[in-house]
């Protein structure tokens, strides 16, 4: 689900019964979530950290956000006996 009110923006994933929401403003996180609240029973998890195998990565710094992968990789590597 993606919503967009000028410049703000909400995207709501859904998988099974995991829920990650990311906006570009904290309050619209705040608020999606408490909406979700009033009509179901939620538990706010906090920061994503790990969705679907997906390590998620933030830099409040330079304001980036970086997706890996790597212990997918690291679990190939191991099954095929590529290790070092």
């Amino acid at each position: 689900y993606i919503r967009k009110d000028d410049v703000i923006y909400v995207i709501i994933g859904v998988y099974v019964d995991d829920i990650p929401i990311a906006s570009n403003y904290i309050a619209s996180i705040r608020k999606t979530i408490n909406q979700l609240k009033e009509k179901f029973l939620v538990k706010d998890r906090g920061p994503l950290e790990d969705c679907l195998g997906i390590k998620v990565t933030r830099n409040p710094i330079d304001g980036t956000l970086t997706l890996t992968q790597q212990k997918l990789v690291d679990d190939i590597l191991q099954k095929f006996e590529m290790v070092d």
